[in-house]
């Protein structure tokens, strides 16, 4: 068996300064990340990535952990949860109340989309139904679900998505309008608006792209500790105030999955996600 390494200390510096990068491979910590969200202004981001190459390919690193993760291969699922119910909404602007008023409209001219984060489901998913359907959607990246909603409530961009929890602001103020459910089951929160099966959309990528949180351990994880771990991930949807309370915000209605039904969702969505992030053309840089 292989030894368990440890990681006693672990270091963040921002991938934007080569003087920090430097001094952390120095440092001898068990572990350093190289930070391209937070600690970086969006200016900064392109060269910092370049500044990490240089960094991780020049500098003496020790025995610093160096890697560059294969989840499949190097990760342990443990257990997942979904991210409840996803949604569709649309700035109280657009001329368009449903979704197949939505793709009308988009077939005639072109309909801002706000994408959270790239790489989304989301995004994916606005990728697949341009395909389909030949509608002029464009892409608007954000940071967050937080900038983009702000957009969408002031008129900047026509469409976005994201949880129910993050856009019950918006639809409970009136600012924004929900056109279709696009993860999870209809929800009694969103009384009549429908699923993509529901406005005939069968294709398999996009009940594929279904977000969700999931606990990963190090390959090579003990299957009693796994056991362990997965058997409190179940027991918390019943037993913690905290995650019921969150779930019921998010209109979760799911069973976390653990063992074999995990490695099935696994197998079944991977792939999915794996070849659209390649359609797209999406890469590391």
């Amino acid at each position: 068996m292989a030894a368990q390494v440890f990681r006693r200390c672990q270091l963040s510096v921002p991938g934007s300064s080569e003087k920090m990068m430097a001094k952390a491979a120095g440092m001898g910590v068990d572990f350093v990340f190289l930070d391209l969200e937070d600690a970086v202004a969006p200016s900064e981001k392109r060269p910092a990535r370049r500044k990490i190459v240089d960094a991780l390919n020049g500098l003496d690193w020790g025995r610093t952990t160096h890697c560059a993760i294969d989840p499949s291969r190097e990760l342990t699922p443990v257990a997942s949860m979904s991210t409840g119910v996803g949604v569709m909404v649309a700035t109280k602007a657009l001329p368009a109340g449903t979704f197949k008023e939505l793709i009308a409209l988009a077939q005639k001219r072109p309909v801002s989309v706000g994408n959270y984060g790239i790489g989304s489901g989301w995004q994916l998913m606005v990728a697949q139904l341009k395909k389909l359907t030949g509608a002029q959607l464009d892409i608007i990246n954000y940071k967050g679900t937080g900038a983009m909603i702000g957009d969408l409530l002031a008129g900047h961009i026509d469409i976005g998505a994201g949880s129910l929890l993050g856009m019950s602001g918006g639809l409970g103020s009136g600012g924004l309008k929900p056109l279709l459910v696009i993860s999870g089951p209809r929800s009694a929160k969103l009384p009549g608006i429908p699923t993509w099966a529901d406005e005939g959309i069968s294709d398999p990528v996009f009940s594929n792209l279904a977000e969700c949180n999931m606990l990963l351990g190090p390959a090579g994880l003990p299957a009693g500790i796994v056991s362990t771990l997965a058997t409190l991930v179940r027991q918390s949807v019943t037993e913690s105030e905290a995650v019921k309370n969150v779930r019921e915000q998010l209109g979760s209605q799911d069973t976390p999955l653990t063992g074999e039904a995990l490695q099935q969702f696994i197998g079944r969505t991977w792939p999915t996600y794996q070849a659209m992030t390649r359609t797209v053309g999406l890469k590391m840089e």
